[in-house]
């Protein structure tokens, strides 16, 4: 008899992007009928396409990624960071596309500003898959693999900050809002980046304690996710 388990946790998983891809489709037949949105849109959808085509390539590159989350014994407040920004990120797109599609909340977001935004959008992603692709323990869940000879990442953009795929996804998400001209989508954005602010506390205090050689590596990268600021 096969165990469930791991196909109902790779089911939510699949769920939660999936749902993503629906929210913006929907978005685009709403938008499409504005056609000065054109210009804007596609290129927006040709960078998610992109990170969404990296996550696949992730996946077979660190088969164990998705493995994470079944361990016996994953703390409730790691499964609900994972589950938790994956719907904040969802609600920063229905937000969008209402605001941009629909109603207008924002009122008209001048062209610079959104392409401003679709190019440090791209480039937030882009150093998020540099860190993720860096780090073979790259891991939903904080905890030291010991039965992968865990030990600490200092290569790339790991010299600049200590969680540079969370600095990434979190410059992502607030330029996703510019890029898609919706202001009000920043509240779910900034929402979603203090998740993976507290996160990063907590996983410094966990690796300071449990990996060998991170405490002396904190002190030779003294930032956190922001560069000479926190």
């Amino acid at each position: 008899m096969h165990d469930p388990q791991p196909m109902t946790s790779d089911t939510r998983f699949h769920g939660i992007g999936s749902l993503v891809q629906c929210v913006i489709a929907a978005g685009l037949v709403a938008m499409v009928a504005r056609s000065e949105e054109l210009a804007f849109l596609t290129p927006y959808l040709t960078v998610m396409l992109a990170f969404t085509l990296f996550d696949r390539y992730l996946r077979r590159r660190h088969p164990s990624v998705l493995k994470e989350l079944l361990r016996p014994g994953v703390p409730v407040s790691d499964k609900l960071t994972f589950v938790g920004g994956g719907l904040l990120l969802t609600l920063h797109f229905v937000v969008a596309l209402l605001d941009v599609g629909r109603f207008h909340w924002s009122g008209e977001c001048p062209p610079e500003i959104r392409v401003a935004g679709l190019v440090v959008m791209t480039g937030g992603f882009a150093f998020a898959a540099w860190a993720m692709v860096l780090n073979p323990f790259f891991s939903p869940i904080v905890r030291v693999q010991r039965e992968r000879k865990h030990r600490v990442v200092t290569a790339g953009p790991y010299r600049l900050v200590r969680h540079p795929s969370y600095l990434g996804l979190s410059i992502g998400a607030i330029a996703s809002g510019f890029a898609l001209g919706s202001y009000w989508s920043l509240i779910p954005a900034v929402a979603f980046v203090l998740v993976y602010a507290r996160r990063s506390g907590f996983e410094d205090r966990v690796l300071t304690a449990e990996l060998a050689g991170f405490s002396r590596y904190a002190k030779l990268v003294r930032w956190r996710m922001a560069p000479g600021l926190w």
